[in-house]
């Protein structure tokens, strides 16, 4: 009755009205045969330009100012990039797993395509790093690099920050991604019913939750948000939504409403309560985590409404812009971040004299030299392995191409 209903009010129209309706209907992403989707791009960006601010917005410290002092309490959420990261990456990666199910290469295609968009970047910094470690005699610890070199890197960051100037603690969330890349796979693919994987996602998000829980009381000094284990929620999350939209657009969409009405005042109550969300401890991760991941998938199936404002914001040209440049930002940004520093902000001071300006021109300044190595890296480095990927090519719907 309700398919009968709906076939009704198009009578009548013409052919491009019919297809722009069925193409801006909150459940477009399940019909609709278009390979990308800016919005999604935009989410990307907003991520990735949470966590450079969260690395390079240091205003100045020692301000009494409310602006001022409010603006750092703010950046320094940007963790919460992180965990957008990983929202769209359970969306986009079970999307596709899920479409490629029943296909004979679906293994070979999925891996390949995971390999050429990442591996080149990030084992590229790693010849570079063993480079800059063999002229200049920096000594570290092989079993570190063997770490990263595997995607461990997430259980030496915690105490193995640096390589000489440049900061490595930031590939944990590579390691974290690729961990999850190499399971869930194995893990969906078995599965035949929509409806056990959607309770065992459920279940993981609860689990990764309850082990924090556990933890606070047995080891409150575990760094948990560096392991799958307990960083599990937006991951679940993303993945889940990814799912329950193929079966429920216009229900996943009240819910994404509702999610951002509760959540969004949750983290401001949570905000004030811990004093700003800066710090990633055991106890406001076990608060906070669930909360970024249920605002960051209602932020997702919301981009996913073309009328939505959330939508439209997200397709704003500069958010979809830095989303294209994401990964080798996330990557170049805060490796750079010492030597930046040494180069730029501690001469932009001695001129100004002002942490305020100094801060400000600063991140201006770093941020056009991070977003020009980004853009060089993707157009002269990057592409080239990126066009592999049509060999892997798999007719997987249109989340395919946006995986990263």
């Amino acid at each position: 009755m309700a398919i009968q209903k709906y076939l009704r009010t198009l009578q009548g129209k013409s052919l491009p009205a019919v297809i722009e309706e069925l193409r801006t209907a909150p459940g477009a992403l399940h019909y609709e045969t278009r390979t990308h989707i800016g919005a999604l791009d935009g989410i990307r960006g907003l991520a990735v330009l949470m966590v450079f601010a969260d690395h390079y917005g240091n205003l100045d410290a020692y301000s009494h100012s409310t602006m001022v002092m409010l603006a750092e309490h703010l950046k320094s959420t940007g963790w919460m990039g992180v965990d957008l990261f990983f929202v769209l990456s359970g969306f986009l990666i079970t999307n596709i797993l899920w479409r490629t199910r029943q296909q004979t290469h679906r293994a070979r295609n999925f891996y390949m395509k995971r390999i050429l968009r990442l591996f080149p970047v990030y084992y590229g910094v790693w010849i570079f790093l063993l480079l800059y470690s063999a002229i200049t005699a920096t000594g570290w610890e092989p079993r570190v690099f063997l770490e990263y070199l595997f995607y461990a890197g997430n259980y030496a960051a915690p105490t193995h920050l640096r390589i000489g100037p440049f900061m490595i603690d930031h590939f944990w969330s590579l390691a974290v991604e690729e961990q999850f890349y190499l399971i869930w796979p194995l893990v969906l693919w078995n599965i035949r019913r929509m409806d056990t994987a959607l309770r065992l996602l459920a279940a993981m998000f609860g689990l990764s939750a309850l082990i924090k829980l556990v933890c606070l009381f047995v080891d409150p000094k575990i760094h948990a948000y560096y392991y799958l284990p307990t960083h599990m929620e937006p991951l679940a999350a993303g993945a889940f939504v990814a799912l329950a939209y193929m079966k429920w657009p216009d229900a996943c969409q009240r819910a994404a409403r509702a999610g951002l009405v509760l959540t969004v005042p949750a983290l401001v109550i949570a905000f004030n309560y811990f004093h700003g969300l800066a710090d990633t401890s055991l106890r406001v991760l076990t608060v906070a985590l669930p909360l970024v991941a249920i605002a960051g998938v209602s932020l997702l199936l919301r981009s996913l409404d073309s009328r939505a404002f959330l939508a439209k914001l997200m397709n704003l040209r500069v958010l979809r812009f830095y989303g294209k440049i994401s990964y080798g930002l996330y990557v170049y940004h805060y490796l750079l971040q010492i030597p930046l520093k040494q180069v730029l902000y501690v001469p932009i001071h001695h001129v100004l004299k002002s942490h305020l300006l100094a801060g400000v021109a600063y991140f201006a300044l770093a941020l056009a030299v991070c977003t020009l190595i980004a853009t060089l890296s993707l157009q002269f480095y990057e592409k080239p392995f990126l066009r592999m990927k049509r060999r892997f090519e798999e007719p997987a719907g249109p989340a395919q191409e946006q995986a990263a």
